[in-house]
């Protein structure tokens, strides 16, 4: 993952720990230790402890979302850990909207799960009552005793309710507002649904922005200023999609073109058929005329020009580097080209065939008609009808 560091596996998964980490460890780090007197080197091994701790917090959260989405048939690419929580890149979504409640619950429930081990601990402890006296009904007017374990074992007591409810408040990207994203698709639509999460994000950025605010509290500004980013972004790729709303794939598909791409065919002969002024992304097909993938103008003119380029004169503009490349007759399409395409049906939603095709990591999809090949489906055209 870019600007991340890769931390190794857990359950296979790969983690990993974005750049951001360091400048607010290193906050915490100095909080702790700043004052008019000498370091209290107590203190900051607290706080030290309480980092790891809150590390491992947000990874068992994070792994209930992996595993349960794994149960459901899904794969999680990565797990990456950031300043104000983690993300789990699970790849597509579940079939039902239930199973995907269960995805998104787990990951609270994971951190409920924590807060009862740890209230169990601080039951049989002999301090333990002190601390929850503390945290949890005021301090009174005793002093609090020095216990690390006792002390840690309530503080992850209160982190991890804190973590259970904090990510149940129905507001995008929150698990609460997927959630609630989740129930309300099957009656009100996907862009509804978002709009109303995403609706939800920027009231609850509002209140964290007043609250930290008062409180001079920038780690609270800077929470608030990450769900407002992330909350606004999705209520602007709900107006997007709310333009192919109700529209199909018929409407946007392509007839299979005549002039055709063929895997035997060399680079130069490719790069001059006619259509790739409108067309960006072509078809490539074998010697039996069946659709093998997809090849893109960028990359088929940047594969001509790289073997040729460096023995070119310097002063030469790259236009004549490309069609001097060009005129080199050698095979590539075989090499190039994206063998990747997502099977649509004719009668789809087109906000769904989007999906599907990003899922499949390619750069369109064939079309089919009670199961013959109708045309085909590029995102290049999607996106133009979204911008």
């Amino acid at each position: 993952m870019r600007y991340s560091l890769r931390l190794g596996r857990v359950f296979n998964i790969p983690l990993y720990w974005h750049w951001s980490f360091l400048p607010v460890m290193a906050y915490l780090m100095y909080t702790a230790m700043r004052g008019p007197g000498p370091v209290d080197w107590r203190q900051f091994g607290l706080v030290t402890a309480l980092i790891v701790l809150l590390f491992g917090f947000v990874l068992v959260h994070e792994l209930g979302h992996a595993l349960t989405a794994r149960r459901f048939g899904l794969q999680t690419e990565a797990i990456i850990f950031f300043p104000l929580g983690g993300g789990a890149l699970i790849r597509g979504k579940p079939k039902s909207s239930w199973r995907e409640i269960g995805v998104y619950l787990a990951g609270p429930m994971s951190n409920l799960l924590l807060a009862l081990l740890c209230l169990g601990l601080l039951v049989v402890l002999p301090e333990g009552r002190f601390f929850l006296r503390y945290y949890f009904r005021g301090g009174g007017n005793f002093s609090l005793p020095f216990e690390p374990f006792a002390h840690l074992v309530a503080l992850s007591l209160l982190i991890n309710l804190i973590l259970f409810g904090l990510n149940l408040l129905p507001a995008y990207p929150l698990d609460g507002g997927r959630i609630l994203q989740a129930l309300l698709r099957p009656r009100f639509g996907q862009v509804w649904a978002t709009r109303v999460v995403a609706s939800f994000g920027l009231i609850l950025c509002t209140i964290l922005w007043w609250l930290g605010h008062t409180r001079q509290d920038w780690f609270m500004l800077a929470g608030a200023l990450f769900i407002g980013l992330l909350a606004f972004s999705a209520l602007v790729a709900a107006q997007r999609e709310a333009k192919i709303v109700g529209r199909t794939v018929e409407e946007l598909m392509r007839p299979m073109p005549n002039d055709r791409l063929y895997l035997q065919m060399n680079q130069a002969t490719a790069r001059q058929l006619p259509g790739w002024e409108e067309e960006a992304v072509k078809p490539v097909f074998n010697e039996w005329n069946e659709l093998q993938g997809f090849l893109s103008f960028d990359v088929l003119s940047e594969e001509i020009a790289k073997p040729y380029t460096a023995e070119l004169p310097l002063d030469k503009p790259k236009t004549d580097q490309i069609q001097l490349a060009a005129s080199v007759d050698h095979r590539v399409i075989e090499k190039v080209y994206d063998p990747n395409w997502a099977p649509l049906v004719k009668e789809q939603a087109l906000n769904e065939a989007l999906q599907e095709i990003m899922e499949a990591n390619a750069y369109g999809g064939v079309v089919y008609d009670r199961g013959r090949v109708k045309g085909y489906l590029l995102v290049h055209d999607i996106k133009k009808l979204l911008s």
